[in-house]
């Protein structure tokens, strides 16, 4: 089983630590970063070059479930593949959850955003709902 995402991901590259607790993201190379990287960063430390871009998407699993024998333990694969799942979307939400710390969106909003389609933002759009504290 494969989970991914459920995150925020930056399209091009991260940056360098400008003090500890700040972190430039910049346009790089394409590279994916979990939401809990900068999540675990407080909203006035986060801050993107002008040329950065970012996608919001929800987790996502890949997984082939191939089920035979006794019934018994083919529901447990089952519930193990379900537990595995309602994990995943705990551990989304709480991540949406400290994106948000600080933001003009709610933790409703960017599930609502993401579970539509993946969000892509600008650097200008991350700062304009407070995702960032500025661009340099």
């Amino acid at each position: 089983m494969q989970i991914q995402g459920g995150a925020l991901h930056k399209r091009y590259a991260c940056g360098a630590m400008l003090e500890p607790m700040s972190t430039i993201w910049e346009k790089h190379l394409f590279t994916r970063l979990g939401v809990t990287i900068m999540s675990a960063l407080p909203q006035t430390h986060r801050f993107l070059t002008a040329n950065c871009e970012l996608l919001i998407d929800e987790r996502k699993v890949k997984k082939d479930l191939h089920l035979e024998g006794a019934l018994r333990g083919c529901l447990t694969a089952v519930n193990d593949v379900l537990a595995q799942i309602e994990s995943g979307q705990r551990l989304e939400r709480e991540g949406f959850a400290q994106l948000v710390e600080g933001m003009d969106l709610s933790v409703q909003d960017v599930e609502g955003k993401v579970h539509h389609k993946d969000w892509y933002l600008t650097a200008a759009q991350a700062a304009e709902v407070r995702l960032v504290a500025g661009i340099v």
